[in-house]
C-alpha cells in the first residue's frame, strides 16, 4: 500500500475588486502632513483650543482681582 504524498497547496490566482467610486487620497489617512501643504482650515482644533485658554485665563484673572478688591474694602480688614 502506497504511502500518501503532500503537495502544497498554491493559491488561485485571484482577481482584484472592481473600484467603485474615487479612491481615497494618500494625505487623508496620515495624521501628519508634508510641510507647506498645510490648508489654512486644516485645523480647526487649534483655533478652538487657543479660544478656551484664553477666555480661561482671562476669567481667571477676572476671579483674582476681583476677590483680591472685595478683601480690600471689605469690613474688618481696613488698613492699620
Amino acid at each position: 500500500m502506497p504511502l500518501p504524498t503532500i503537495r502544497p497547496h498554491l493559491p488561485s490566482p485571484s482577481v482584484a475588486p472592481p473600484v467603485v467610486g474615487e479612491p481615497p487620497r494618500q494625505h487623508d489617512l496620515t495624521m501628519v502632513s508634508p510641510a507647506g501643504e498645510e490648508e489654512a482650515d486644516a485645523s480647526p482644533w487649534a483655533l478652538v483650543l487657543a479660544l478656551v485658554v484664553a477666555v480661561e485665563v482671562a476669567l481667571l484673572w477676572l476671579v483674582v482681582g476681583l476677590r483680591l478688591w472685595l478683601r480690600r474694602w471689605a469690613p474688618g480688614h481696613g488698613a492699620r
